[in-house]
């Protein structure tokens, strides 16, 4: 287990340990690991402006990689990672967590057969619960936090509790709620249309409207994509306490969920038909023309 900061992951070593019946070896620096020939894959579960460098130096070293989303920070970056998966013939995988299931594979299924009628409209939402903002100072690293390899390609900056503990706030190391969640029913909802290509174009507003605190990232973010005979909007923040993610009777049970006040459904808006889609687990329901 490769960590900068040796103040994490103890609880991880003793429940691996308690699996494997060994503990792992602790190092705080990836290469090592990248350089033992008994290391087949490796699991990147960084903040992301390690996930293309690590994923591509995995590949150099012969190593299947599952990282975690978002892929990349940046389009060259993800594009890098797929040139090097190809390059070494590597498995990659980003851990979107909803291709394998067996929901995603039925609401394309569905959609394909022409049930829903031509799909117009698609709308895509994240919207959790958030709060204000309170900037920290910087400070001199805690004992076992190698900061600059925390950092790795991201700007030399001091140390800050901020960046350290609060990274999703910052652009040099995440995209915020947007990247870190919506991309989950983003790529859920790309998989349920047939994987179109990229579109024509994008466009977005938003900004720090909820929370003026001079907060890096925005609370509300509303994205449009133009895919010419589609269009398809994703709104995503962190502002809305009465906005819920789906329970556990919902994720892994039999309930329905309750589509209005869900933090992340889908919508999708065809001219026959209405289709709710749900990630991870939540699965699908349509609402028919005429029906009470």
């Amino acid at each position: 287990m490769a960590d900068a900061d040796q103040n994490r992951g103890a609880g991880l070593l003793a429940e691996l340990e308690k699996k494997q019946g060994r503990a792992p070896r602790r190092i705080g620096d990836i290469r090592e690991a990248l350089d033992d020939r008994e290391v087949h894959g490796v699991v990147v579960a960084t903040p992301e402006q390690w996930h293309a460098l690590a994923t591509v130096w995995a590949c150099q070293a012969g190593k299947d990689v599952y990282v975690e989303k978002n892929t990349s920070l940046t389009l060259w970056e993800g594009r890098k990672m797929i040139e090097a998966a190809r390059k070494y013939r590597r498995v990659v995988q980003v851990g979107f967590q909803n291709r394998s299931a067996p929901y995603a594979l039925t609401a394309r299924e569905y959609l394909t057969s022409g049930k829903l009628g031509k799909i117009v409209l698609v709308k895509v939402f994240n919207l959790l619960e958030g709060g204000a903002w309170r900037p920290q100072p910087d400070t001199a690293p805690p004992a076992g936090l190698d900061w600059d390899q925390w950092l790795g390609p991201a700007p030399e900056v001091p140390y800050n509790r901020g960046r350290h503990q609060g990274w999703n706030d910052w652009w040099d190391y995440a995209g915020g709620p947007f990247s870190g969640d919506a991309s989950h029913q983003l790529d859920l909802t790309r998989l349920a249309l047939g994987d179109p290509p990229a579109p024509k174009s994008v466009y977005c507003a938003g900004g720090r409207l909820a929370y003026p605190d001079g907060r890096e990232m925005p609370d509300l973010l509303t994205v449009t994509y133009d895919y010419g005979d589609f269009v398809m909007t994703c709104e995503s923040g962190n502002f809305a306490p009465y906005m819920r993610k789906f329970p556990q009777e919902v994720r892994y049970g039999d309930q329905w969920p309750y589509w209005p006040q869900s933090s992340c459904r889908v919508e999708i808006y065809g001219t026959k038909n209405l289709m709710y889609l749900g990630r991870h687990g939540c699965g699908w329901q349509v609402l028919e023309a005429g029906a009470r």
